[in-house]
């Protein structure tokens, strides 16, 4: 089964951001970056165009970010699978968000690879924010579900 964790925080603001984008960038767990949206690298310019959205719709207050980890279940058993999967998933937002994605290795959930997706809540298309109901997570789900041909269970951080 694969667990998609999710993690919101209204605190922190932009500052919470930086630091999420930051830790992606872990030396010891960190194996690919990719992004939607904004340039990966470096990590310095993915936050500063991700708050450039933010200024630009004037939404520079509130929860600054999503950040899902998908932990993989056992069919994940290589970094290129791991890499794919994370790729096909981050498509699910890339049409309206920005975000930065890294693929992890550290045994979670039956497989060595994670990947972390820390995106930002205010769309480059229009301005909304991505508010995480129950129902837009479920919807992610469903199409996590598709991608990994797996049982994907959901949870709040």
């Amino acid at each position: 089964m694969v667990l998609l964790k999710v993690k919101r925080d209204t605190y922190g603001g932009l500052r919470y951001l930086k630091h999420a984008v930051k830790y992606l960038e872990d030396g010891e767990k960190a194996l690919y970056t990719g992004s939607f949206g904004v340039t990966p690298e470096p990590l310095e310019d993915t936050f500063a165009q991700m708050v450039a959205v933010r200024k630009y719709f004037g939404k520079v207050s509130g929860n600054p970010l999503m950040h899902f980890i998908i932990s993989f279940d056992e069919k994940v058993v290589t970094l290129n699978q791991a890499i794919d999967s994370a790729s096909q998933l981050t498509n699910f937002f890339s049409n309206e968000y920005q975000g930065v994605w890294c693929v992890h290795y550290k045994k979670r959930a039956g497989s060595y690879f994670h990947v972390h997706i820390v995106m930002n809540t205010v769309s480059f298309v229009n301005g909304k924010m991505y508010h995480s109901s129950a129902s837009e997570i479920a919807r992610f789900r469903d199409y996590a579900k598709c991608v990994l041909n797996s049982d994907v269970r959901w949870f709040f951080a």
